[in-house]
């Protein structure tokens, strides 16, 4: 007969742990308790994967700091804007300004400029493209979402 040989078990039991106290803590509240925390500590995350990646940088302490500040604030703003409004600021610019695909065509042509240029590697310039067009489908699907 069939037997299943691997049995999923939690090494360690915290983890589920942690999960019933998230449940206690907000299984009776609403979506909003979660979009808090994920406005929370998406950016906080992102620093601190930030910081990892451009610790052994040669820069200035204080170019270092500039730089995950701006991110920080950034990831704030468009965290919050996805989280609560279902979309990012951009779209109450006026036109053409709020067209999300003028600015992804207008990137992706200039990290391909900027490539064809040696200014920047192929793998830079890809991610930079790969993360344009995913920020503009997430937003095309967050409001899809809101619409229904």
């Amino acid at each position: 007969m069939l037997k299943i040989k691997n049995n999923i078990q939690f090494d360690y039991i915290f983890i589920p742990a942690i999960i019933l106290v998230l449940l206690s803590f907000f299984g009776n509240k609403g979506v909003l308790y979660f979009k808090i925390l994920f406005v929370i500590t998406l950016p906080f995350l992102t620093i601190i994967y930030l910081y990892q990646k451009i610790k052994n940088i040669e820069l200035e302490k204080i170019k270092k700091i500039q730089i995950l500040i701006v991110v920080f604030i950034f990831e704030l703003l468009f965290s919050i804007g996805i989280m609560f409004c279902g979309m990012p600021l951009l779209p109450f610019f006026i036109a053409p300004f709020n067209n999300l695909y003028l600015y992804g065509a207008s990137l992706s042509t200039f990290s391909y400029y900027l490539f064809k240029k040696n200014k920047v590697q192929k793998k830079q310039a890809i991610y930079l493209i790969l993360s344009i067009w995913g920020l503009i489908f997430l937003y095309q699907f967050s409001s899809f979402l809101l619409k229904k």
